[in-house]
């Protein structure tokens, strides 16, 4: 396990491991927003890659450019987390995760 670290305003790329993880927030604030893996034809998967990527930005969609993500949009789960809160993500959903202060993650389980 590694200390992940975080200054400003950032957001990562949508992707969906194979295995389920449990990310714990240390200090400052993250969002992570989930999708389905029911729904990846909708996320425009890149299936080429070991893990699925997608590339709709699941803060700002571009439904022009991505018209199939406006079917799911309101799809998306949303959850905050701040200094000692805990989220299970399971494997292959999408997941994103913003930053916009300082922030310390641990993800404290690589399942599976």
């Amino acid at each position: 396990m590694r200390l992940q670290e975080g200054v400003g305003q950032r957001t990562s790329r949508v992707v969906a491991r194979r295995w389920d993880t449990v990310l714990s927030v240390a200090i400052g604030r993250v969002t992570v927003r989930l999708i389905d893996p029911l729904l990846g034809a909708e996320m425009y998967e890149d299936v080429t890659r070991h893990d699925k990527t997608s590339p709709v930005l699941l803060t700002t969609p571009d439904v022009a450019s991505f018209p199939k993500f406006a079917s799911i949009q309101d799809q998306v789960m949303t959850v905050s987390l701040g200094p000692g809160d805990v989220a299970y993500i399971p494997a292959y959903w999408y997941v994103s995760h913003a930053v916009y202060d300082t922030v310390a993650c641990v993800p404290l389980a690589r399942l599976g």
